[in-house]
């Protein structure tokens, strides 16, 4: 389960319920698949979880051990949605949500946020290990068959630095950062992986 932590990428599949709300086509046969709406440092801002099934490209994506349900891990990734410069609407975030081997329960266990170098993310990390930081808030959850999931969160994040070969620490000195807000997304099939145990 630890070997499947890795951050999801910015990109996804196809997500009906939320089709109507974007203004004009994505490029590239790219659509939504879930949102983000929110504020990171006290802004405002919209993230979306795009992607293109005929690649298998998903920012949105369900890991379950065999087929126990309540053995789950979600990873999602939002960024702008591709009418916007990264001037705009510099943010991106990550997500990892997985199963609480205590409680059954889905706990959200990683948050991260990009303003610009991918190598030092705004992070919090509740997962016990060496980059265990920050703090994070979970409430609302729902989830449902074909996987569908939303859920209200808040989290304050400290920026690391995690660039190939340096040992990963946080940035000294660096002003924390604070997100939150609302996410709403179903996985598109072909993003749901099933791992025997």
């Amino acid at each position: 389960m630890k070997l499947l932590l890795n951050t999801a990428a910015i990109i996804a599949t196809a997500l009906p319920a939320l089709a109507d709300v974007i203004p004009d086509p994505l490029p590239n046969g790219f659509v939504e698949q879930g949102r983000f709406t929110g504020a990171i440092n006290g802004t405002d801002v919209t993230l979306i979880t795009t992607g293109r099934a005929e690649d298998n490209i998903s920012g949105l994506r369900l890991y379950r051990h065999g087929d126990h349900e309540q053995s789950e891990m979600f990873e999602i990734g939002a960024g702008s949605d591709f009418h916007h410069p990264p001037a705009e609407i510099p943010w991106s975030i990550e997500m990892t949500l997985q199963t609480d081997a205590a409680t059954d329960e889905l706990q959200l266990v990683i948050v991260k946020a990009f303003d610009g170098d991918y190598f030092t993310p705004l992070m919090a990390n509740t997962e016990d290990g060496y980059m265990k930081t920050g703090q994070i808030t979970l409430q609302n959850i729902d989830t449902a068959k074909g996987g569908y999931i939303s859920f209200d969160f808040s989290a304050d994040l400290v920026r690391w630095e995690i660039a190939a070969g340096i040992d990963p620490a946080p940035i000294k000195g660096d002003p924390r950062g604070h997100i939150e807000g609302h996410y709403e997304g179903t996985v598109p099939d072909r993003a749901t992986e099933t791992y025997q145990n």
